[in-house]
């Protein structure tokens, strides 16, 4: 793997995000993934078939405070 991509995984990673690979997997499973490399992606997400991601879209899971 490429240092760009390494470093790029690492950052995902730390930031709970799904890599570039995890992401462009969504293409197998019917997803439209116009670029891999610009969405980022919860790991913990159910993505669907058919669901289209456009570049620079952020899904996370939010986690409620109890404050």
């Amino acid at each position: 793997m490429d240092p760009v991509r390494a470093a790029a995984n690492a950052a995902r990673t730390a930031l709970s995000f799904m890599t570039i690979e995890q992401t462009a997997a969504l293409i197998e499973r019917g997803g439209f993934v116009l670029d891999p490399f610009a969405p980022l992606i919860g790991p913990d997400l159910r993505v669907r078939a058919g669901i289209m991601l456009w570049p620079n879209t952020s899904l996370a899971h939010a986690v409620a405070s109890t404050g």
